[in-house]
């Protein structure tokens, strides 16, 4: 962030950045530790989103539930270009 700052290329980007969701260490009866992958704990299905730039309103909030979905409607918003319904969806921030 600091590169697109001091470039003066902030006004013009659009930075989004998240992670997969996680993995919990589960120990095998043989003593062996694997990762799940599958499960429904905080752990595994919470992922961490950041979106900075031209079209994203300051210290905004997304509220309720968040998966990596949303990142296309956040792009599209903030590139001033019509988010599309998928299936007769809309897709929702």
């Amino acid at each position: 962030m600091r590169a697109i700052k001091e470039k003066s290329w902030i006004k013009d980007s659009l930075v989004i950045m998240t992670t997969d969701h996680g993995g919990v260490n589960q120990i095998k009866d043989n003593g062996t530790t694997i990762s799940v992958h599958s499960g429904n704990s905080e752990d595994e299905i919470n992922v961490f989103l950041s979106v900075c730039g031209s079209g994203i309103l300051a210290a905004s909030k997304i509220e309720g539930d968040l998966s990596n979905l949303v990142c296309t409607p956040i792009a599209l918003s903030a590139l001033g270009i019509e988010v599309p319904k998928i299936d007769n969806k809309e897709m929702e921030l």
